[in-house]
């Protein structure tokens, strides 16, 4: 009787999610009747699970590390102390090269001496191997073409990286373009030194950390729920369009989930063996992470969190970790401290994207309210929005929009099932980090922020989500196993074989669809793309003349990336009559203009007779975007 039960909670459990996910993607309007098939399916199989005692493995043993070496420690922590002196003491305005090599020799020493083997040798280092170099090919191929439209974050990004080449930006230690830290911009420069000052020099690094947090993704999974589900949190991260594309298109965004993974992965190390060592290597990570992307401000409390949890767990471990956590804090202090010291004395750009971006700070919450609307409504309709962005709300940010939520119909049941089974057995500690990890990321990142659910923003969680999959896929063959005897040999074929469908619609929907479409859905960025490519094919000899003001000038960092800083100016003021338009000798000379100006094209064409009017679309073809008239006698 009790296997007929088994198999019929499993198969109504199965069948409940799948119907809830159903609901999610074809029938939208019955949101909250979703929400309960989900929940319903959910709770039957955790309710499954536990009844029949069908659970995850035992925590992987511990494995000893050998010691590290002080006095590279020392003199690794001498030297990130020489470059924040250098730093303290350095005008704004003087080069920092010195101080950065002192900073990234005392980095490599410190880790040296701290950072043990990642993977240990045999099967663990071939797996982690293998899934670096399947991550690095997805974040390489058609790395100049794909996504076709450069973003214009992504290219003021590239112009940044120009500036330090040319000798513009020579601080590495301080904030740039969109309050973001100089240094990955640096990073940046060295790439475009070394394949060119194009899409693919540009992307190259963001490629790189993408790949690199695969087999980190895999590590970590390992150390919390054992090789398997960390194998298929591994595998749907390197196969993931939303980290594909965000490790493709140039910007310092990937950089959450490399560190994030970085950090927790030595923590956990450091927690499970007592080595000092991890400790270090973990706080070297920690203050990296603070010289990318804002969202990375999240680590220091998932960190700060973890330990605490451990530490609370078991509070004998306080002791026995004191020497490791004193070095954690020591490293990332001295890390941090040089982009610390420029935060120290200009606090307001600390807080300068929280001013814009938050819900609070930007007072989007008072204008709602200011509005009609009751503040409970408000932050009840953020949780929502926030928690189903992966299952039911389409991505609101321009840099990806696949169009629909951002989990695909199969891993965001698996999701689902994954998250309740961790939340029904919190008292499990890795269920609990993962389970804290998404839902303080989904709060800070986006229910606390405008316009959720905002990819970019979430990118720091994603890890989470993906060993949330792997546990539902890793419990559900569990399940099934016991539930259907019969399948109990052939389960991981049956999982990889979910895993190889998911990787191939993946793969396939990011390259071959929306790598295609040639789409953005910043207008502006569309009309940027058009417009640049029509000055370039003009010679680099053109004077353009833009009309695009009050909505888009010039200067937009698309339009000057496609086209190669293109010499011309703006025409702000709307034209009334032939005499106001500009006179030069230039040839060819180019007019380009937005739609909603097309009634100066007149205009344009009776102060320069004989030139060529076009229309400019977008790089589908579908849509004009820009006209443009060429003078070239």
């Amino acid at each position: 009787m009790g296997s007929y039960l088994l198999r019929a909670g499993v198969v109504a459990g199965l069948g409940l999610t799948v119907l809830g996910q159903t609901y999610f993607a074809t029938r939208r309007e019955y949101l909250w009747d979703g929400v309960f098939f989900y929940a319903a399916g959910t709770a039957l199989l955790v309710w499954s699970a536990r009844r029949y005692r069908v659970d995850a493995p035992p925590e992987p043993p511990d494995r000893g590390i050998p010691a590290y070496r002080v006095i590279l420690l020392a003199a690794g922590l001498l030297g990130l102390a020489g470059s924040l002196a250098l730093v303290v003491t350095r005008q704004p305005a003087a080069a920092y090269w010195d101080a950065l090599g002192l900073w990234v020799g005392g980095i490599v020493l410190t880790a040296s001496a701290c950072l043990e083997r990642l993977a240990p040798p045999g099967r663990c280092t071939a797996v982690a191997l293998g899934l670096a170099l399947f991550g690095l090919g997805l974040r390489l191929y058609r790395l100049d073409s794909v996504p076709y439209v450069m973003d214009g974050d992504a290219a003021a990004h590239g112009f940044e990286a120009i500036r330090v080449l040319e000798g513009g930006i020579s601080n590495p230690f301080t904030t740039g373009w969109g309050g973001l830290p100089t240094l990955f911009f640096f990073m940046q420069a060295a790439t475009m030194s070394l394949f060119g000052v194009n899409a693919f020099g540009l992307r190259f690094m963001s490629a790189i950390l993408g790949a690199l947090s695969v087999p980190l993704m895999y590590l970590l999974g390992r150390e919390l729920f054992g090789r398997w589900v960390g194998f298929l949190a591994a595998t749907f991260l390197a196969v993931y369009a939303l980290h594909i594309h965000f490790s493709r298109i140039g910007k310092n965004h990937v950089g959450d989930v490399f560190f994030v993974l970085l950090v927790l992965l030595c923590l956990q190390r450091g927690i499970r063996t007592a080595k000092v060592g991890w400790f270090g290597a973990a706080g070297i990570a920690l203050g990296l992470s603070q010289y990318f992307y804002h969202g990375s401000r999240l680590i220091p409390v998932l960190a700060a969190l973890y330990l605490g949890a451990a530490v609370v767990r078991r509070p004998e471990l306080l002791r026995r970790l004191f020497p490791g956590l004193g070095l954690f804090a020591l490293s990332a202090l001295l890390v941090f401290a040089p982009l610390g010291h420029h935060f120290v004395t200009h606090p307001k750009d600390f807080m300068a994207r929280l001013v814009i971006v938050g819900v609070f700070q930007s007072g989007w919450f008072e204008r709602e309210v200011a509005a009609g609307r009751r503040p409970a409504e408000i932050m009840f309709t953020q949780v929502v929005r926030s928690f189903l962005g992966f299952n039911f709300f389409p991505d609101t940010a321009p840099h990806y929009r696949p169009g629909g939520p951002m989990l695909g119909f199969v891993p965001g049941i698996l999701f689902v099932v994954g998250l309740g089974y961790a939340i029904a057995r919190l008292g499990v500690p890795a269920n609990l980090a993962v389970v804290g990890w998404f839902v303080l990321g989904v709060f800070v990142r986006n229910v606390l922020t405008v316009d959720p659910p905002y990819s970019p923003r979430l990118l720091v969680l994603v890890p989470a989500v993906c060993l949330l999959i792997a546990l539902g896929l890793a419990q559900t063959g569990r399940l099934a196993a016991a539930a259907f005897e019969w399948l109990a040999q052939d389960i991981r074929v049956i999982q990889l074989a979910v895993v190889v469908a998911v990787a191939y619609a993946e793969a396939s929907w990011y390259f071959w669809l929306f790598g295609e479409q040639k789409y953005h859905w910043d207008a502006n960025t569309v009309l940027g793309t058009s417009v640049g490519e029509f000055i370039r094919g003009q010679g680099p000899g053109a004077w353009t003349y833009f009309l695009g003001a009050p909505r888009v000038y010039l200067g937009h960092p698309t339009i000057q990336w496609v086209a190669g800083r293109p010499r011309g100016e703006d025409i702000v003021k709307p034209l009334t009559s032939p005499s106001e338009v500009p006179e030069r000798a230039e040839r060819p000379l180019i007019f380009i203009g937005v739609p909603e100006r097309v009634s100066e094209a007149p205009l344009v064409q009776s102060a320069y007779p004989g030139g060529r009017l076009s229309w400019l679309s977008d790089p589908n073809g579908r849509q004009q975007v820009a006209w443009a008239y060429v003078v070239e006698k």
